[in-house]
């Protein structure tokens, strides 16, 4: 199922944790993990990815979009601060083609993760649970989740197709 994201999304939770002082947290995680991203409008062109979490400070994840149909695709590595993460700009200069996308978030093994993040999920992922949780296939636990989004006005992501 495509929809398409309206590119004004949590600016005002962006702005209200601003604010927010950071600190280290050495409990275990007891909850399902949350990952939650929208796309948004970036200042000076292009779009972010962005979003809440429940993962600890510090955690990094990976983001890659891309379109089937026209090829585009960029990987950007972002980390959550104070449960927000958001992403370079991708095409900083709008150059991109109008369609419909899929942004795939991955938080990668634990043993990539900083000492702190380790702390919290396991050494390797073991207190990460919840539907977005998955078993590597080199052992140990890893975060992935996609969604779809179109670019561009409704008459041009239909002229993508």
């Amino acid at each position: 199922m495509t929809r398409t994201i309206p590119l004004v999304a949590l600016p005002l939770f962006f702005v209200l944790l601003g604010g927010c002082g950071e600190t280290e947290n050495t409990i275990p995680i007891t909850e399902d993990v949350t990952l939650q991203a929208v796309v948004g409008e970036a200042e000076g062109g292009g779009f972010v990815v962005q979003g809440l979490t429940n993962l600890p400070a510090g955690t990094e994840i990976g983001v890659t979009v891309s379109d089937e149909i026209s090829g585009f695709s960029a990987h950007a590595k972002t980390a959550v601060i104070s449960g927000v993460f958001r992403t370079e700009p991708f095409a900083k200069d709008n150059n991109f083609p109008a369609g419909n996308y899929t942004a795939d978030l991955n938080v990668p093994l634990a043993k990539f993760q900083p000492e702190s993040v380790q702390k919290v999920i396991g050494t390797q992922g073991e207190h990460l649970t919840g539907p977005l949780v998955e078993t590597s296939k080199w052992g140990g636990k890893i975060v992935r989740t996609s969604f779809k989004f179109a670019m561009g006005t409704p008459e041009q992501v239909e002229l993508a197709k």
